[in-house]
Order: C-alpha cells, then sequence, then structure tokens
C-alpha cells in the first residue's frame, strides 16, 4: 500500500475529510494510532503475520510517500475488488463458478505468448496455465489444466512428459528432446508460420537470446527458439532457417555439467552455424 506522510511540526499521516491518506484507502481501517512513539521515533509498522499498522507520529516539517508492503488473503483480495469494482465481491471457496459468471478477456492471446515466451516470463507461463484450468475444469488448479492439455494434445508424443506446473521451474518437469521435435512439429502444422515465429525469441534480435546464435553474415536471424535454464541444465528447442530457405526443428538438452553455461553455448552456436550453411 501507499501511505502519503504529511509533517509540518511533525511526522504524521496526512489525513482528508478524516481520513488517513492511504491507498487503497481500506487499510484506513487497519492502522492503530494509538501506539506511543519510541524515543520520538516515527512509527509506521505491520505486525508479522497480519495487516494490523502500528502507528506513532514524530516532528520534523516536510512531506513524502512511502510503500509499505501487506499480506495476501482472500479476505482482503475481496475488499479491494469492491473497493475498485464499487461491486459486490463474494470469496466462494472450493466453489464452482456460478452458471451465470461472465468471463471478462483482457489482451489477445498472440500477444500474451509473445510476453510470455520473450523474456522468459515464468510468473506469466503459470499464470496462463492456471487460467487454462478455470476454463476446462472451472477451478485455479493447474494439475487439471495440465491433465487437459495432455490427454487432448500431447498423448501422442513419443514418450510421455512428466509435466509438474506451469512455469517449468520444478526439477520434477522431464522431457526428451524427440518429444520436444514432435511438439514443435505440431505447432509448425497449427500455427501460420510468421505468427510462430515473431513470437519466439530470435537469435541476435531479441528475447532471451537477442544477444546469442546471431547470424554471423549480419543478415536476418535463422535461429528461432525458446531457452530452458536451471542451474547446471540449459535447454534451446526451435527451428533454424538454413541458407537455402528449409526450415529445421531441433532440440538441446544439456544437463549435470560442470562447466559454464557461456561454453556450452558457444558449443551450440558452432552446430546451429554449420547446419545452417550446409542444409
Amino acid at each position: 500500500m501507499r501511505v502519503t506522510i504529511e509533517h509540518i511540526e511533525e511526522y504524521h499521516l496526512a489525513k482528508e475529510n478524516g481520513e488517513y491518506l492511504i491507498n487503497p484507502k481500506i487499510f484506513n481501517k487497519y492502522i492503530d494510532d494509538g501506539v506511543l512513539s519510541d524515543n520520538g521515533r516515527f512509527v509506521l509498522e505491520r505486525d508479522r503475520v497480519g495487516n494490523e499498522f502500528e502507528y506513532a507520529f514524530t516532528s520534523d516539517t516536510s512531506r513524502y510517500e512511502t510503500d509499505k508492503p501487506f499480506h495476501y488473503s482472500p479476505q482482503l483480495i475481496v475488499e479491494l475488488l469492491s473497493d475498485t469494482l464499487k461491486k459486490n465481491v463474494e470469496y466462494l471457496p472450493g466453489a464452482k463458478l456460478p452458471s451465470s459468471h461472465e468471463m471478462i478477456y483482457s489482451m489477445e492471446s498472440d500477444s500474451l505468448y509473445k510476453k510470455m515466451m520473450l523474456p522468459s516470463d515464468n510468473l506469466l507461463a503459470e499464470q496462463i496455465m492456471l487460467m487454462i484450468s478455470g476454463v476446462v475444469d472451472e477451478e485455479l488448479n493447474s494439475s487439471s489444466g495440465i491433465r487437459y492439455v495432455k490427454d487432448n494434445f500431447l498423448s501422442d508424443l513419443p514418450d510421455e512428459a512428466n509435466w509438474r506446473d506451469g512455469s517449468g521451474l520444478s526439477r520434477y518437469n522431464l522431457l526428451r528432446p524427440r518429444s520436444m521435435v514432435a511438439l514443435l512439429e505440431k505447432l509448425d502444422e497449427k500455427v501460420e508460420e510468421t505468427q510462430l515465429l515473431d513470437a519466439l525469441p530470435q537469435g541476435g534480435k531479441q528475447g532471451t537470446i537477442r544477444r546469442l546464435y546471431a547470424n554471423k553474415d549480419g543478415g536476418a536471424p535463422y535461429v528461432f527458439a525458446k531457452t530452458g535454464t536451471l542451474s547446471n541444465n540449459y535447454c534451446l528447442s526451435g527451428y533454424v532457417i538454413t541458407k537455402s530457405g528449409k526450415k529445421l526443428i531441433f532440440s538441446f538438452m544439456n544437463n549435470n555439467y560442470v562447466i559454464s553455461t557461456n561454453e556450452v553455448q558457444a558449443q551450440m552456436d558452432e552446430i546451429l552455424w554449420f547446419v545452417y550453411e550446409n542444409w
């Protein structure tokens, strides 16, 4: 929350129309202003596990804003939404969505995927997985979304995917390179080429490989691929558009190495460039 602190002869929380200038305003009721100042020290502290803020003023002569973190809880989210939307908001733990609910859409899917893919945004990936779960099961549980995708889209992969989360951060996520190649083949068949390649990081140009795998002749990008990185693991799967115009699919999975990732990337760069020039 953002608090406006005002002090003419003393530090104190600024007020307007009888309320502290706090954003969001609902935090006014969480302020305990009956606290005695510690040796004249200004106090604005949250308790360790809740959202009660102790406040005591002290003397000074200016005004500024400060941000204080708060704990999230279902009830607090309901209050924030009600305050912002000016509508009644209810929390339904464990309940299915009512039949009268309305789905509110935001940005186009293509734009969303690009925002996730280029910087390799793990949080956004996890949220997309939860949204999928909400559509197929009306419950925000990534497990149900993963199960649906595996059953309906990935059942014919060469090897079953051991898939645990949406972000890919779990070391329990286990796939084989040939399964990644099969998945990329599916995407190539279903998504228009320009749309598909534009959503991927591009060697020497954009995303997580903008400083890697550049065209050594100074030409257009030829590597369009998604990275996957954990400590001692570096993966890259995607497409190479060769000098002759062929589109090839590849998947590198380097794991359990003890050298620098830069060395692994340099070796991959040599291989990818060789493929580009000779195919």
